[in-house]
Parts: structure tokens; C-alpha cells; sequence
């Protein structure tokens, strides 16, 4: 079997974590035997086509220079939209571009899957003029395209409507389609995430990290929803006997303004900002925190973060869970 994956975010290189849920599912289906193409959104530095763990990966164009492409990747389709103009105005060149690729990658395939509305578009008219059938699968239940006329389409439009948890299913898909919808939800990798890891390598990478003190970790975009600033605020709060250690992890249009927010409060000795983590090091990150906070302003309202409350219970660490919008 062959399938052909549309996705407006998939890794750039080895190590990145924007869109690894895709890659992994990707890589599981080629374990299984199972034939995959990748069909993605191009960026400065990403190779045009490569295979990686038996993945066929196929990034194109959508704007001229490359350089000038913004509007996937770094915070994200929806933030680049709100904030930039120009982005706003590559949006049909991404459609454009999305469509006549698939029709040239999924000419060979037998099952056509789509994730996120975009690529479903694209997907479900390619596969008719192809006559492939399409799977679309949804990643969130966020109130601001719940029910939208366009997902209501692709939902009526698609073979199988997939999504990643009953919450999402019951915010985006309308009743008449509930007989041809399944919840997947996403998998975690148990061989790597797991509590006999040793914490040694952690204190390797981040060297300048105190061993002797409660270490606390986070992990996701830094981006307005998300609610970091808040979490930063909070350790200005806790005790000082003994004083935790806030390890933050990801990148984000907001990065510069919470370093400064650090500054101004004077925690440079309690929290840190270390960027993207290399995705194959995030289990020794887990291994070594004390406790892992799962920051999101839904948290409470969204409930498609089970795999992380997967991870941490394998790894055996607290989970506090956050939901900014009612600090």
C-alpha cells in the first residue's frame, strides 16, 4: 500500500519538533510495510526532496524568491496570519502550489491523507480528479473554526474524517458525519520514554543547570496562547527553600519579550529559555525535571494533550496542568 500524507508542517531537519505527530505517524506506517509519501510546504535551509527513515519527502515551492516564504512554519499558519499582512497574501499562492503538487506526488498513491483544513482541501479535489479516496484528520478543537462552512465541507467531502481526540470530533465535525469519523489519537514512543533513563546526559547538554535544586520543566511554542509569561510570573511566587529551576523549552515570536520579562524581574537564577530542544534529546529532559508543566491558556477546554500526560506518566514525574485564561 502507498499513501500519500498532506501536511503544512512536517520536521525541516533532523532534530526540529514542528510537526513530528506527522513524522512519527509516517514513520510508524513504514514499519508496518506501508509505502509513505510526504508532500510539505518548503522553507529557507530545507532540502527540496530527501528520504528519511524510509519517508519520501517532497517540500514545494510557494513563493518566488524561496526566501520570501513566512507563512508556514516558525509560530505557525494561524499566528502568521494574524500578525503579517504578507502573509495573508501568500495564502493563495500556498493553496495553488499545495493543489498542483498533489496532484503530482499522490498520482501514485492508493489512499490520499490530509491533516488540517488546508491540506484537505487540497487533498479532497485532487483526489477526485484522481479518484483516490481521502482521510482528513483534525488536530484541534479551538472554538475559532469549530463547525466552519469549509470544515463542514471537507468533513461531508472526505471518505473518513479522523481526529485526535472526542473533544476535537465534537467541536468540528456536526452530527451527519459522526458515522464516518474516528478519534486516533496520537502515540508515544514507549522505547524512548521511559523512567530508567538516566539523567546524566541531561546534565551534559545544560551544564550550567544546578543539580542540587527542584527543576522544573516546560515545553512548547512561545506564543501568545500558550501563556508562558504567566508561568514566569508564578516563580516569582514560590518559595526559596529549596528555590526551584524553570527550564523552558521552544521557540517563538514572544521569546525576546519573556527573556526581557526575566530580566525586569530579576530570575535569571530561576528560570531559562533554551530554545528548541533537539527532538531526539527531549527524553532526557523529561528524565531529569522533577515536575513537567503543561502551559496552555485551553488546557482546561482542550482535551488533546493525552500523549503528554502519557509521556510524563512513563517517565514518572508530577504533571500540573495550567489554564491561564482564569489566573
Amino acid at each position: 500500500m502507498r499513501v500519500c500524507i498532506l501536511t503544512t508542517s512536517f520536521p525541516l531537519h533532523q532534530g526540529i519538533t514542528v510537526g513530528t505527530h506527522v513524522f512519527e505517524q509516517a514513520r510508524h506506517l513504514v514499519r508496518r510495510g506501508v509505502h509513505v509519501d510526504v508532500l510539505a510546504p518548503h522553507h529557507s535551509g530545507a532540502p527540496w526532496h530527501e528520504v528519511t527513515n524510509g519517508i519520501s519527502v517532497y517540500r514545494f515551492r510557494y513563493m518566488w524568491p524561496h526566501r520570501w516564504q513566512t507563512l508556514c512554519y516558525g509560530a505557525g499558519i494561524p499566528a502568521n496570519l494574524r500578525k503579517s499582512l504578507w502573509s495573508k497574501l501568500q495564502l493563495p499562492f500556498l493553496m495553488l502550489m499545495l493543489f498542483t503538487n498533489t496532484l503530482r506526488v499522490a498520482r501514485r498513491c492508493d489512499l490520499i491523507h490530509a491533516h488540517w483544513s488546508l491540506s484537505g482541501l487540497s487533498g479532497i479535489v485532487a483526489g477526485k480528479i484522481l479518484k483516490k479516496p481521502v482521510a482528513v484528520m483534525f488536530h484541534h478543537g479551538n472554538t475559532s473554526f469549530q463547525r466552519d462552512p469549509l470544515t463542514q465541507w471537507i468533513a461531508k467531502k472526505s471518505d473518513i474524517v479522523l481526529c485526535n481526540s472526542s473533544f476535537t470530533m465534537s467541536k468540528v465535525i456536526a452530527g451527519d458525519f459522526r458515522r464516518k469519523s474516528r478519534v486516533i489519537s496520537p502515540g508515544v514512543d514507549i522505547e524512548r520514554f521511559r523512567p530508567q533513563i538516566d539523567k546524566q546526559p541531561f546534565f551534559s547538554l545544560e551544564p550550567e543547570i544546578p543539580r542540587n535544586r527542584p527543576l522544573i520543566l516546560s515545553l512548547g511554542r512561545l506564543i501568545e496562547w500558550k501563556g508562558f509569561e504567566y508561568l514566569i510570573d508564578a516563580m516569582e511566587m514560590l518559595p526559596t527553600d529549596p528555590l526551584p529551576y524553570l527550564l523552558v523549552g521552544g521557540r517563538g515570536p514572544l521569546e525576546k519579550s519573556l527573556e526581557q520579562r526575566i530580566q525586569q524581574k530579576g530570575l535569571e537564577d530561576r528560570v531559562k529559555l533554551i530554545g528548541q530542544i533537539p527532538y531526539e534529546r527531549i527524553h532526557n529532559y523529561h528524565a531529569a525535571a522533577d515536575i513537567f508543566i503543561l502551559q496552555n491558556r485551553l488546557i482546561l477546554k482542550v482535551i488533546l494533550i493525552l500523549p503528554v500526560f502519557f509521556v510524563i506518566l512513563l517517565k514518572a514525574k508530577p504533571v500540573m496542568l495550567t489554564d491561564t485564561w482564569i489566573i
